[in-house]
Order: structure tokens, then sequence, then C-alpha cells
């Protein structure tokens, strides 16, 4: 068997544990009760099985909640990447090459690595160096990643701008 969703997973463990702690802690109270009454009645020692399942049906509703917000978020944050992706395909391909990792064709993977670089040659040296314009790696699962996006869409916005106006510079 293999898991695709961790998390659901282990919340999954978490609930089954839950239930099965509560039933142990049922029978253990029940007992516990009996002994201290010195005879057999049912009394609030069988409202514990009730209490564990609203703790169940509260995880489940925060984890439910977390998989929406989660998914909101990564809708946004592929909007922006598709943006991004716009903008940089403008980007003169003699002049700069763009790489982006595989991290946005996997939707699963949190990394996204965004590479802008132009190659530098020394004179008298048959070697070609990197010139790094934009190098960013940005952690999609921190809450900063929309504005670390924002900021990365600026900046290809203004290296887009600088790059027209270096090519209206030549032609005139």
């Amino acid at each position: 068997m293999r898991i695709l969703n961790k998390k659901k997973f282990t919340i999954r463990i978490i609930e089954i544990l839950i239930i099965i702690a509560t039933i142990i802690l049922t029978i253990l109270a029940i007992n516990y009760a009996n002994k201290i009454r010195g005879y057999q009645a049912y009394g609030g020692e069988y409202l514990i099985p009730i209490i564990g399942l609203l703790i169940v049906m509260i995880i489940e509703d925060i984890y439910q909640e977390w998989e929406e917000r989660l998914m909101e978020l990564k809708s946004t944050i592929l909007e922006k990447i598709t943006n991004l992706y716009a903008l940089l395909s403008k980007v003169d391909k003699y002049w700069a090459t763009i790489n982006f990792t595989k991290s946005i064709k996997n939707y699963n993977s949190m990394k996204l690595q965004i590479h802008v670089y132009t190659f530098l040659e020394e004179e008298g040296e048959e070697e070609k160096r990197l010139a790094y314009i934009i190098n960013k790696e940005i952690n999609l699962a921190e809450t900063t990643a929309e504005q670390q996006l924002e900021h990365l869409l600026d900046e290809v916005k203004e290296l887009i701008s600088t790059k027209k106006e270096e090519t209206e510079c030549q032609t005139n």
C-alpha cells in the first residue's frame, strides 16, 4: 500500500487512536465507578465514547478547513506562477535562459526554483560563466510565499522593462 497523502493518513491514525483510547477509558471508568459505588449502575462514565467522537469530529473539521485553505492558497500561488511564467517567456531567449524546476509541474511539491541567467564571456577565455540575473527558491508552504512570488513578479517586470529600454537605446 502506498500512502499518497501523509497528513490525511496521520489524521486518520490519530482518530483511530482516540477511538481506541475512549473505548479503553470507558471500560476502566465503568469498572472504577462500580467499585466506588459498590453496585452496578449507569452514570456519566457511559458518555466517554461521545466525548471521543466529538474530539474526532473537531479534528476532522479542523483538517477539512486546513485542506480548503491550502487548496485556495495553492490556486492563488499557481495563478501567480502562471503569470510569472508568461512574463519570463517574454525574456529574449538569446539574451538569457530561464529555468523553472519540475516543482511547478509536480503539484504536490512545495518548492519553486526560478533561475534567469545569461552567459558571460571573459576576454581571452573560451569558458562561459553563468551570471544569474534572478536566482530564487521559494518555499510554497511558507506563509510568506505569496509575498515572495509578488516580489519575484515585480523583479521580472523590472527586468523586462530594463531589457526593453536597452533594446530601444541600441536601435536608436
